[in-house]
């Protein structure tokens, strides 16, 4: 009697082995198919990751071209502004110096208007 408790032990036993085996390996494959999931699933977030930064660096490029090209129209502006600038006093100092030439032309032909008053 106790050699068949023993033999239906040991059969339970190897039963519970073989079914926990299975389960092991089942769990196995499980965590494995997990793990190549999330391996495909990082290297596509990688991937996005890298091309969003591409895009990132291309704007950046793009911006900073932009901008090069504003420092230059506002150079190309400051410079026409000084131009300007000087074009007018030159124009103001000859207008004065006309006025001036004029008021003594009018002096000398019908004389001073200061005298007159």
């Amino acid at each position: 009697m106790l050699e068949r408790s023993i033999a239906t032990h040991d059969r339970e036993m190897a039963e519970m082995r073989a079914i926990h085996q299975r389960e092991m390996a089942d769990i196995r494959a499980t965590m494995n198919a997990n793990h190549e999931n999330s391996q495909r699933e990082m290297a596509d977030i990688r991937a996005e990751f890298n091309s969003t930064m591409d895009r990132v660096g291309q704007r950046i490029d793009n911006l900073s071209q932009t901008v090069g090209a504003l420092v230059k129209v506002v150079e190309v502006h400051q410079r026409n502004h000084e131009i300007h600038q000087r074009n007018f006093e030159a124009i103001m100092t000859e207008v004065r110096g006309l006025r001036t030439e004029s008021q003594r032309m009018l002096e000398h032909l019908f004389g001073s208007q200061g005298n007159q008053a």
